[in-house]
């Protein structure tokens, strides 16, 4: 709904960054949580939208590749 006002405030704008970093946050902590719990395309899924609030997200990407990695090394052995 922020997203429609315009022109945007820069109140409104701080605001967008600030839910947007929230819900990255949280979408990444889920993924952590099903990694640990060997659930990596729902890992890998909610880093994508982690990724997709806050495309500069400091550790989602890294993890992404690293539990692709992971699965690829998994599928070979099975």
């Amino acid at each position: 709904m922020l997203n429609r006002v315009e022109p945007k405030p820069k109140e409104v704008n701080e605001l967008i960054t600030f839910v947007n970093k929230q819900l990255a946050e949280s979408h990444y902590l889920a993924g952590v949580k099903y990694f640990v719990d060997e659930q990596l395309e729902k890992a890998i899924k909610e880093w994508e939208t982690a990724l997709v609030f806050d495309p500069q997200h400091p550790k989602a990407r890294g993890d992404i590749e690293n539990a692709v990695d992971l699965l690829q090394k998994l599928k070979k052995i099975k």
